[in-house]
C-alpha cells in the first residue's frame, strides 16, 4: 500500500519572552454564625511589590498591514504586523508564526508572500495566542514568468553513508543546478516537485513507502542517503530566492529544508556571505569600502533581521559598483537593527569611481558607500614599484646599464 500526503507549508518561528503573574490569597479571618472558634485578628501576610498589575490584552492585540492583497503569478507582499502597544511588544515579544498551507503562494519567515499559482488561499499569522488572516488572491502572470513548473521521477542515486539532508544550488549561464543529498527510499524512487518562477524556486523531494518488502534495503536499512543531480535550463532571473526541502510520507514531517540565494553568474558580478555581528549596533546604516589593489573590503552597519544570514551581490558597471543585500535563513524574529557586517569582494574593476548598496527591505533606497584606499590600480602599482638607486645612494628614476641597488640588493642591468 503506498501512502501519499503532501505537505507545502511555511513556518516561521520568532523569539520568546514569556511574563510572569502572581495570585495573592489571604486568610480573612471569617467565624461563621454559632462557632465557638476563637477570633483572631487575621494575619496580614507581608506586601511584596509585583509592579502594577496592568490588562496586557489590549497589548498583545495586533493588526496586520493588509487584510486581503490581490496579486500576479511571481509578485510578492511584504506582510507585517502593527501592534496596539509598540513599545510593550518590543520587551515582551511572543512568538511569531506566518503560515500559508497551500501551493497558491507561499510565505516566508518574515511574511513576504510569494504569489505561485492561479488560485485564493490565506496566510495566518500567530502572536500571543492571537491570531489573524491575510486573503491572499493570485491571478495568472505576464507569460513567461513560469519558467518551470512539474513533478519528475528521480532515479535511485549513488548510496552515502549518514543521514540527513544536503543540498546545493547554482545558476550558471542560464542553468539552474540542484545537487547534493537527501534521505530517501532505498528501493522506491522519490519524485521531485518543482516550481521556478522568476525569483523564486522551490523543490520539494516526496518519499514513497510501501508496507511490502523491497529486496533487502541497503545496509539492512530501506532509508538511505543518496545523490541527487537535477537541472533547468532557461532561468532568466539575475538572483533566485530558492526553497528546498525534503518531505517524507511515512510520518507527517517535513526535515532538511534549505533556503539559499542563488545568482548569475558574470564577469562583472560576485556573490558572497555576510559576516554579521550581532553584538554590534550602530545608529545608522552606513558602510566603509577599504580599497586594495586586488579586494574590496566591506565593514560597517547594514539594516537586517537578527534571525536571519545575509547575503550579498556586488555587480559592477562602468566604474560603480552596487552591493544588493539579501536575507537567507529559516529562523526569522522579530529584532530588527543596524549590525554590523564585514566581509571581502573582489575589486572588480581597475578604476572605482563609486560604491553604492541597497538594503534587504527596500531594493529603491540607495545609500553611498564611503570609500577609502586608492580607487586606481594604476595609481597602487605605481607606488609599489620599487626605485633604483646607485652605488652613491640617488635615485634613478630611468636606469640604464650598470649596477644599482634594488631593494637592498645590488643587481646589473645589462
Amino acid at each position: 500500500m503506498k501512502k501519499t500526503l503532501t505537505l507545502l507549508a511555511c513556518l516561521v518561528m520568532a523569539m520568546s519572552i514569556s511574563a510572569r503573574s502572581y495570585v495573592a490569597v489571604a486568610d480573612t479571618g471569617y467565624v461563621a454564625p454559632g462557632d465557638t472558634a476563637e477570633v483572631t485578628d487575621p494575619i496580614t501576610p507581608p506586601i511584596i511589590d509585583e509592579g502594577e498589575v496592568v490588562d496586557t490584552t489590549s497589548q498583545k492585540e495586533f493588526t496586520l498591514n493588509a487584510e486581503k492583497v490581490k496579486l500576479r503569478v511571481g509578485e510578492t507582499f511584504q506582510l507585517s504586523i502593527i501592534w496596539n502597544d509598540p513599545e510593550w511588544a518590543a520587551a515582551n515579544s511572543k512568538q511569531i508564526y506566518y503560515y500559508c498551507n497551500s501551493d497558491v503562494a507561499s510565505v516566508s519567515e518574515e511574511g513576504l508572500i510569494t504569489a505561485r499559482r492561479a488560485g485564493e488561499t490565506s496566510v495566518s499569522v500567530y502572536a500571543n495566542g492571537i491570531s489573524h488572516e491575510c486573503s491572499v488572491v493570485v491571478d495568472e502572470g505576464e507569460p513567461g514568468v513560469v519558467q518551470h513548473r512539474g513533478r519528475m521521477t528521480l532515479p535511485l542515486g549513488e548510496f552515502l553513508d549518514g543521514e540527513g539532508n544536503e543540498f546545493e544550488v547554482t545558476l550558471t549561464d542560464g542553468i539552474m543546478r540542484l545537487t547534493g543529498s537527501f534521505w530517501g527510499h532505498a528501493c522506491i524512487p522519490s519524485e521531485l516537485e518543482y516550481d521556478i518562477i522568476n525569483g523564486s524556486a522551490f523543490f520539494n523531494i516526496y518519499t514513497n513507502y510501501e508496507d511490502s518488502t523491497c529486496t533487502d534495503g541497503w545496509q539492512g536499512s530501506f532509508m538511505v542517503r543518496q545523490t541527487i543531480d537535477v537541472s533547468f535550463e532557461n532561468c532568466t532571473a539575475d538572483v533566485y530566492n530558492v526553497y528546498v526541502s525534503n518531505v517524507h510520507y511515512f510520518e507527517v514531517y517535513e526535515e532538511g529544508a534549505m533556503n539559499a540565494i542563488v545568482y548569475r553568474a558574470a564577469p562583472n558580478r560576485y556573490g558572497t556571505d555576510t559576516n554579521v555581528n550581532l553584538n554590534l549596533e550602530g545608529e545608522t546604516q552606513a558602510l566603509t569600502a577599504e580599497i586594495g589593489e586586488e579586494s574590496i573590503h566591506i565593514t560597517g552597519y547594514c539594516y537586517s533581521n537578527c534571525g536571519m544570514d545575509l547575503y550579498c551581490v556586488a555587480e559592477e558597471q562602468d566604474g560603480s559598483i552596487a552591493l544588493t543585500f539579501y536575507e537567507v535563513g529559516v529562523i526569522g524574529a522579530t529584532c530588527m537593527g543596524n549590525h554590523y557586517v564585514d566581509f571581502t569582494i573582489p575589486r572588480l574593476a581597475e578604476q572605482v569611481d563609486e560604491i553604492y548598496a541597497y538594503g534587504p527591505y527596500d531594493p529603491s533606497a540607495r545609500f553611498e558607500v564611503k570609500m577609502q584606499g586608492n580607487t586606481s590600480v594604476a595609481t597602487i602599482l605605481k607606488e609599489t614599484i620599487t626605485p633604483y638607486y646607485d652605488l652613491t645612494g640617488r635615485k634613478v628614476a630611468r636606469p640604464t646599464r650598470g649596477i644599482y641597488i634594488k631593494d637592498g640588493r645590488k643587481v646589473i642591468i645589462r
